[in-house]
C-alpha cells in the first residue's frame, strides 16, 4: 500500500511539473511572453533605488522604519497607529530573522539603544528589500485576479479565447506606470488593491453561479483590504449592492431570500473580521481615537478641493485626467470598445450585465466614496480606478488582436504605453539625490557644519563624519530621525544666526515656501488649492523670507551646486514627490568660506 501511494504521488508531481511545463511553453510562443519577462525586470529593477541606507526614498511608506512602531501602537491601550495593522504583522513575521538578528547584536534592550542600532543601514536596508519584493508579489496578485476577472466576464467561449483575454489584459497592466512605482516601494496602496482585486474576482465568481455558494472568500479578502488601508471600502461601498441586489432581481422567487440573507451575512462578517484585525476588540479607546483621526485631520486637513460645486466639477476633472499618469490617452478610447463588447454579451440578464459592470461600477464607487469626499486625487488615489479599468483594456485588445493588422497596431500601443515604465525606471536609477551625494562626498570636508530641513524622506544620503543637524520648530520627539544628524528644535529663519558652512534644500520642501500664498490666505477660498494645513506655511513669513533670499541669493549664502532630473526622451513623472524629478536638491555654502 505505501508503495502504491508513494508511486501515485510520483505520478501526481509528475504531471504538475508537465502542466507547468505545458504552460510556460505556450507562453513562449507567444508574442507576448517577452514583453512580460522585459516589464517584470523593470519592476524588479526599481527595488534598490536609493539603497542602502538607513531609511527608504518611497514617501509614505511603512518599511523599513514604521511598521512595527505602528504594530505595537495597534494593540497599546489607549494609542493608535495612522494605518490598520494587517501589512504591518505581515511585514513583521516577513522581517522576523532581521529582527531577532538586530535585537541579539543591540548594545542594550534599552528603547534608544534598540532605535539607534535598528537606524543602522545594515539593518535597514534588507528589511526595505523585503518589504519592497511584498510588495512586488502582491502586484502579481494583481495581475493575477484582474486577468482572471477579465477572463470571467470576456472568455470561457474556449481555452484559447480564455488565453488570449487575459494574456492581453496582462500586458495592459504591466504597462500602468504609475503601479509600477508602487509595485516597488513599501506603500499601502498595492497591497490593499490586490485584496480588493482577489475581493472583487470571488464575488464575480460567486455570483455567476446560480445559487449561492461560499462567501468567505469574499469575506476574507474584503476584510482584509480594509484592514490593509481604511479607504479600500470606497471600491465596495456603491458597487457591491449595486451587482447584489441587480441579482436579487433577476433571480427566480425561490432563490431570492438566500441570495439576500447570503448578501447580509457577507456584510456583517466583514464588519466583524474588520473590527477583531484592526484592534477594537483589543484597544477599543485606540481604535476609536484612530477614527477620529481618519475622519479629522487626515482628511479635512488634506483635500485640495473646496465643498462646492466647483470643488467637484475640479475633483473629477482631475480624477479622469489623471488617466496620463497610468496608460497614454491614445488607449482610452478603447475603454469604450471593451465596455460595449460586455453590454452586447450581457444585455439579455440584469445580474449579469451588473456584473459586467463590477470593475466600472468599483471604480465609480471609488471616486464617489473617497475622492469626493476627501477631496484628493494623486496617484495613489486613482489607482485603483486605473486598475479596475485595465479589464475593459484588456478585453478590447483580446477581441482587436484577432486581426493581425490590429494585432500590430496594438503591439505598437503597448510598446508606447510601455516607454512610460522605461521612464520611470530610469528616472529613479537617475535620482538627482545620487549626483548630489557624490558632490558632498567630494567637497564637505570632514567635521563640515551642514544644516538641512523638511522630510527625511526627501532627503539625500549623508555621510556620517560631518557635523550634520536637521532644524525644525516641532519637537524632535515628533520626527523620523535623520542618521548621524543632531535634531535641533529651532527656528528655520534663524539660520544666519547659526551660520552652518553649508545648507541643504530639497526642492519638494522648499517649494512650500517659493509658492504664491492666496490673496486673502486661506486657502479654502479656492475651488483647487493647497490643503488648509498649507496656511501655516503662508504664516510663517519669517521662513518664507528665508528660503526666499536663499533662492534669490541675496542671503549670506550662494548657490553653489543644484540637483536636478529633466528627462528629454519621456514625460516628467511626479510621483507622491518622491520620483526624481520632484526631488531636486541645492545646496548652498556660505559666501565667507568659498575659495
Amino acid at each position: 500500500m505505501k508503495l502504491r501511494l508513494q508511486g501515485a504521488a510520483g505520478v501526481a508531481r509528475q504531471s504538475v511539473f508537465m502542466r507547468l511545463r505545458g504552460a510556460v511553453d505556450a507562453a513562449r510562443r507567444s508574442p507576448l511572453w517577452w514583453f512580460y519577462v522585459a516589464m517584470i525586470l523593470l519592476r524588479l529593477g526599481a527595488v534598490p533605488w536609493g539603497l542602502p541606507a538607513s531609511d527608504g526614498w518611497d514617501n509614505d511608506g511603512v518599511a523599513p522604519r514604521d511598521f512595527l512602531p505602528g504594530l505595537l501602537q495597534t494593540f497599546t491601550p489607549g494609542e493608535y497607529y495612522t494605518y490598520p495593522p494587517l501589512h504591518a504583522l505581515l511585514l513583521t513575521l516577513v522581517s522576523l530573522p532581521v529582527l531577532i538578528v538586530g535585537a541579539l547584536t543591540a548594545p542594550s534592550f534599552a528603547p534608544l539603544a534598540l532605535r539607534d542600532h535598528f537606524l543602522h543601514p545594515a539593518l535597514m536596508t534588507p528589511i526595505a528589500v523585503l518589504a519592497r519584493l511584498v510588495s512586488v508579489a502582491f502586484a502579481c496578485a494583481i495581475m493575477h485576479a484582474i486577468c482572471c476577472l477579465a477572463d470571467e466576464l470576456f472568455g470561457g467561449e474556449s481555452r484559447e479565447h480564455s488565453l488570449r483575454v487575459r494574456r492581453w489584459t496582462a500586458a495592459a497592466l504591466l504597462c500602468n506606470v504609475s503601479l509600477g512605482y508602487y509595485s516597488a516601494t513599501s506603500n499601502l496602496d498595492v497591497p490593499s488593491l490586490a485584496w480588493t482585486c482577489l475581493a472583487m474576482l470571488a464575488l464575480t465568481r460567486m455570483l455567476k453561479a446560480q445559487a449561492p455558494t461560499s462567501l468567505w472568500p469574499f469575506v476574507a479578502f474584503t476584510a482584509f483590504a480594509i484592514c490593509t488601508k481604511d479607504q479600500a471600502y470606497a471600491s465596495f461601498a456603491l458597487s457591491v449592492p449595486i451587482v447584489l441586489l441587480a441579482k436579487i432581481a433577476s433571480t427566480a422567487t425561490p432563490l431570492r431570500r438566500a441570495w439576500l440573507l447570503q448578501g447580509l451575512k457577507a456584510g456583517a462578517s466583514i464588519v466583524i473580521l474588520v473590527l477583531c484585525i484592526d484592534g477594537a476588540i483589543f484597544n477599543p479607546r485606540g481604535f476609536l481615537a484612530r477614527l477620529r483621526f481618519l475622519t479629522g485631520p487626515a482628511s479635512k486637513e488634506h483635500g485640495y478641493y473646496a465643498k462646492t460645486l466647483a470643488g467637484t466639477y475640479w475633483c473629477l476633472h482631475d480624477v479622469a485626467a489623471n488617466w496620463r499618469n497610468y496608460y497614454p490617452y491614445a488607449l482610452a478610447p478603447l475603454l469604450l470598445v471593451g465596455l460595449v463588447l460586455l453590454a452586447g454579451r450581457a444585455r439579455k440578464d440584469r445580474a449579469s450585465l451588473a456584473l459586467a459592470y463590477l470593475p466600472l461600477l468599483a471604480a465609480l464607487s471609488f471616486t464617489l466614496a473617497f475622492n469626493l469626499p476627501a477631496g484628493r486625487t494623486e496617484q495613489r488615489f486613482v489607482l485603483p480606478q486605473s486598475v479596475f479599468l485595465t479589464v475593459y483594456l484588456g478585453i478590447a485588445m483580446a477581441w482587436l488582436s484577432q486581426k493581425a493588422i490590429a494585432r500590430y497596431t496594438l503591439f505598437a500601443g503597448l510598446a508606447y504605453a510601455a516607454w512610460g515604465v522605461v521612464g520611470l525606471l530610469a528616472s529613479l536609477w537617475n535620482d538627482p539625490r545620487y549626483a548630489a551625494e557624490a558632490w558632498m562626498r567630494a567637497h564637505f570636508a570632514p567635521g563640515s557644519s551642514v544644516e538641512t530641513y523638511g522630510e527625511s524622506v526627501y532627503l539625500p544620503r549623508f555621510r556620517s563624519d560631518i557635523a550634520l543637524q536637521r532644524v525644525a520648530p516641532t519637537p524632535s520627539t515628533r520626527r523620523n530621525p535623520v542618521a548621524h544628524a543632531v535634531e535641533l528644535q529651532a527656528n528655520i529663519s534663524e539660520a544666519l544666526m547659526r551660520q552652518p558652512e553649508f545648507i541643504v534644500l530639497t526642492q519638494v520642501w522648499a517649494a512650500r515656501y517659493l509658492g504664491e500664498a492666496p490673496p486673502n490666505k486661506r486657502v479654502w477660498d479656492l475651488p483647487r488649492t493647497n490643503p488648509s494645513h498649507y496656511n501655516a506655511v503662508f504664516e510663517d513669513t519669517a521662513t518664507r523670507a528665508f528660503v526666499t533670499a536663499l533662492e534669490r541669493g541675496t542671503a549670506q549664502y550662494a548657490r553653489v551646486a543644484a540637483f536636478d532630473d529633466e528627462p528629454r526622451l519621456w514625460p516628467k513623472l511626479q510621483m507622491h514627490a518622491s520620483t526624481s524629478c520632484d526631488c531636486g536638491i541645492w545646496i548652498y555654502q556660505r559666501k565667507d568660506t568659498i575659495k
